[in-house]
């Protein structure tokens, strides 16, 4: 202690972690003596409470180390099992994630085949409707080949016929349409001998409805209020197909109501001549394309409707026009114009005959016979109506 620095740079040095068991056991009979205290040796020397302060210390921490020591020993050890144990979950980290990689791929894999799976199993189910589909069309189809075999020779027919059936279909629609069933059917007759003897071919079980009427056409008009017997159809195609404005011998109002029902939609404007506007009625109907019809006529027309009967059509301006009164109007090509009368044996004179159609919807016993039936058919066994 005489060198203050050498011994205080001892005592900094002092190996603490070393101290040997025999002198702490040497130290034990001061540090238990109950003078070896810090407040003691104060009063006697300073420097020497300082010295005891610390030979408690490192006592006390020589005590501590015997504790301490084999917890630090378990501790390396651990850390080392631990440093082992980290490099271990480390490499089996990276074993999972490779692990988790695959699973992500296989999973994609999974969605991208899942998909396609439900886009085959959707094909699968619509290849497996047009299958369902196809035999169903190849079986239906089966079943028409004798029906088109017959069709193939009857146009082939046809062909050969077509002269004949267009020149009786002409006449039919032309001459017959004013005369009753009976007598239509022996002009025809007369007609057809005709062709024979002039060699000129025709179908030998020609009828009107066949050459020149339309299925879908003829079932709307049926719908429209057209009476469905033979002469009614007849009748309704000889209305629609001819050149001329038709003029219906209707005592019984059959066609004045189909009429009404068909035009009804294309807005249809029903005047009698004894109005005195019927003339300014026609002459807006006529640009705009709404057909017109006069009814409850006499055995006469008004001379003004002359060039419309005629279909003196003209280009005024450009615009193809009739002359109405002293005025020209614009016609359209949707315009009609239709004539009906309650007479049920009117006389026409030639003049009015040449420049409209005469249809006679006159109902006749064999008409009405076959109107009813129609309706018993309908009402008992509809599929076959």
């Amino acid at each position: 202690m005489n060198n203050p620095s050498n011994f205080v740079q001892g005592l900094k040095q002092f190996d603490k972690d070393n101290i040997k068991e025999g002198t702490l056991k040497k130290l034990k009979k001061f540090i238990n003596d109950e003078r070896f205290t810090p407040d003691n040796i104060a009063r006697f020397s300073i420097a020497a409470k300082s010295v005891c302060m610390w030979v408690s210390a490192m006592n006390t921490y020589a005590e501590v180390l015997k504790v301490v020591t084999p917890l630090r020993a378990k501790l390396k050890e651990a850390e080392g099992r631990r440093a082992d144990a980290d490099k271990q979950l480390s490499t089996k980290q990276a074993e999972l994630q490779v692990v988790r990689d695959k699973i992500a791929q296989y999973e994609r894999a999974f969605r991208e085949n899942q998909l396609i799976l439900e886009s085959l199993v959707k094909q699968k189910e619509m290849i497996e409707i047009k299958l369902i589909r196809a035999d169903k069309l190849t079986s239906g189809l089966a079943s028409e080949s004798e029906r088109w075999k017959d069709a193939v020779a009857k146009l082939e027919a046809d062909m050969v016929n077509l002269m004949g059936n267009m020149m009786l279909a002409a006449g039919y629609q032309s001459y017959v349409g004013v005369f009753t069933s009976s007598f239509r059917n022996e002009l025809l007759e007369l007609w057809k001998t005709q062709c024979r003897k002039k060699k000129i071919k025709f179908d030998r079980s020609f009828e009107i409805e066949s050459v020149l009427g339309d299925p879908v056409r003829i079932r709307d008009w049926k719908i429209k209020g057209l009476p469905a017997d033979q002469l009614s159809v007849e009748n309704g195609i000889i209305c629609m197909s001819a050149k001329r404005w038709p003029l219906l011998i209707d005592p019984q109002g059959q066609g004045n109501k189909w009429i009404k029902n068909m035009e009804k939609e294309n807005n249809l404007q029903v005047t009698k001549l004894s109005n005195p506007k019927f003339l300014k009625i026609i002459e807006v109907c006529l640009p705009a394309g709404n057909p017109v019809l006069i009814e409850n006529i006499d055995e006469s027309l008004d001379p003004s409707l002359e060039p419309l009967l005629t279909k003196d059509v003209r280009k005024v301006n450009g615009q193809d026009s009739i002359k109405l009164g002293d005025t020209w109007v614009a016609i359209s090509s949707d315009f009609k114009f239709m004539v009906t009368t309650k007479l049920s044996n009117p006389h026409y004179l030639p003049e009015v005959c040449i420049k409209v159609t005469l249809i006679n919807f006159t109902v006749t016993p064999s008409g009405l016979e076959d109107q009813l039936l129609v309706d018993v058919i309908k009402f008992e066994q509809p599929e076959l109506e």
